[in-house]
């Protein structure tokens, strides 16, 4: 069972657009009268089942799994998420609800559509994390060859050993949007689809 860690302060993934502090959305109904230990535990549950290796929650509160020790420091309500899952480690963040609660809820949710879209076989939650994983996006070309006994092409697309050539079409679109501006970046990932079309079709 993965263990999920809390770290204040708060951390979002490199590169993520904030909601600005206006903005966060104040929806009554959304996550009504959960706790922040309800919260905490459904999120726990999500990760459980999704079986990932481990996860970080950070948030702008201190012993947050503590109700008569948690302070909050800093304004954000925002809070990041770190899952590891094989080879993927994957970073994700809500903070477009006005409290921290809230914004765990979705957090929840958001897992548990992951592991959803493995249940109905539409693509295996690693895949999904993936999308997810802020070193992968920028396709680097210094994975050596062989390296978690995959060859080069497999390790910048982050595909897994069972993936498809549909899952591989879909990360590369992904991310050349991400590095559309890199030339270079974009060159390797281009040649990463290239050889992934030869050996997958």
């Amino acid at each position: 069972m993965p263990e999920l860690q809390y770290r204040s302060p708060v951390e979002f993934p490199e590169g993520w657009v904030r909601t600005s502090s206006g903005a966060a959305r104040h929806d009554p109904k959304f996550a009504q009268n959960v706790t922040f230990e309800e919260a905490l535990r459904n999120l726990k549950d999500e990760l459980n089942l999704l079986r990932c290796d481990g996860a970080v929650l950070y948030s702008n509160f201190d012993d947050i799994a503590y109700a008569a020790k948690r302070s909050k420091r800093g304004h954000s309500e925002g809070v990041g998420l770190k899952i590891r899952m094989g080879d993927v480690q994957a970073f994700m963040a809500c903070d477009k609800w006005y409290t921290a609660i809230q914004n765990i809820h979705a957090l929840h949710l958001a897992i548990r559509s992951i592991r959803m879209c493995e249940e109905w076989g539409i693509a295996t939650a690693e895949y999904m994390l993936s999308l997810f994983d802020t070193r992968q996006a920028k396709a680097s070309s210094h994975v050596a060859e062989g390296e978690h006994g995959q060859p080069e092409w497999m390790n910048i697309l982050g595909l897994g050993a069972t993936a498809t050539l549909n899952d591989a079409n879909a990360i590369y679109r992904h991310r050349a949007k991400i590095v559309s501006d890199d030339q270079e970046a974009l060159t390797t990932l281009n040649q990463a689809i290239e050889s992934a079309r030869r050996m997958l079709s």
